[in-house]
């Protein structure tokens, strides 16, 4: 009965490491990332680069 019971759970967690292995391998990061910074005297200016001032006097 004890074998069975080990027998058992061996599978079990075999399985479930099989599963969720094959769920993460299909799933790829095809988001653009890039960071965002904001002007120091308007806050609610965001851009790409910092070294362009949107408001250059």
């Amino acid at each position: 009965m004890k074998s069975l019971k080990m027998l058992m759970m061996a599978a079990l967690t075999i399985l479930s490491v099989s599963v969720f292995a094959q769920e993460k391998a299909g799933k790829k990061d095809t988001l653009k990332h890039y960071t965002l910074y904001t002007c120091q005297t308007h806050d609610t200016i965001a851009m790409k680069n910092p070294e362009i001032a949107p408001y250059a006097v």
